[in-house]
């Protein structure tokens, strides 16, 4: 992501195949001709013609575009996304896609950012982000009803979705108990609903977010761990540093260092 820049748009390598990968950056993909492959973890899922695909932070994904296909990427620094206040934008906890057909409208405002970025005129930043939210903004006008998950297929109920959002939304506080008030639900049928369709209990889930949280704090702030722990709702500093190495494979301490290590390399 050029450092100057909010919203930046490339085309797919078609010859070279760029293994799978995460950013801190939001990812979207327009597949203007022909059709890509896209891996989102264990799935596997072909991207026709005219789909649009929003992908967050932090997923692991690859996009390989197939022979003579076209398909051009634009991606949204975090931070702007989250000021760009689209309307009704799910949040983005998993990998969404959205079908448009052949719609020139669509094209033409992608089109359009491809060239701001290539002509390098004054006032293309502020052009670019202007014409990314437009383009998203009237992706969702006109193929809400198309948008589906990537993540897995349990997901592509649009109540459990609905539910993992807001899940999302309040996972500092959040209890099994107030999901099951908020979308009426009993408590036990729930909790079994949630793990026979998503594959995983509540309380993994929960605790999965937390813990995405945590890595993303201990990348951008100074603070101390049970500062951390305190922010994303763990009330035991030990558990917290148990899970973390689980889930990361190191100590949150040591995830630190290596964060800092890969932007002074980067940089």
């Amino acid at each position: 992501m050029p450092s100057d820049m909010n919203v930046a748009v490339e085309k797919l390598l078609r010859y070279i195949e760029i293994p799978a990968h995460s950013h801190e950056f939001i990812e979207c993909a327009y597949v203007l001709r022909g059709s890509c492959v896209h891996r989102v973890g264990e799935n596997e899922v072909i991207q026709q013609e005219g789909s649009f695909i929003l992908i967050p932070v932090p997923t692991r994904h690859q996009l390989i575009a197939v022979r003579d296909s076209l398909c051009l990427t634009m991606k949204i620094r975090l931070s702007h996304f989250v000021k760009m206040s689209i309307p009704h934008l799910p949040s983005m906890i998993y990998p969404i896609s959205f079908q448009c057909g052949e719609d020139p409208a669509a094209e033409n405002m992608l089109l359009f950012l491809y060239e701001q970025q290539k002509l390098g005129l004054p006032y293309q930043n502020e052009l670019m982000e202007s014409a990314a939210a437009s383009l998203i903004t009237y992706i969702l006008q006109r193929y809400m009803d198309t948008m589906q998950p990537l993540y897995s297929i349990a997901l592509r109920d649009q109540r459990l979705l609905d539910m993992v959002n807001y899940m999302y939304n309040h996972y500092r506080t959040i209890t099994l108990h107030d999901l099951a008030a908020e979308f009426h639900y009993n408590e036990s049928y729930l909790s079994r609903m949630f793990q026979e369709q998503a594959g995983r209990s509540f309380s993994e889930t929960v605790k999965d977010f937390k813990l995405r949280k945590a890595a993303e704090l201990l990348k951008t702030k100074a603070w101390k761990l049970d500062h951390i722990c305190e922010e994303i709702g763990y009330h035991d500093t030990r558990q917290f540093i148990r899970s973390f190495k689980q889930m990361f494979g190191v100590t949150p301490d040591r995830f630190r260092k290596l964060s800092q290590e890969y932007k002074l390399t980067d940089t």
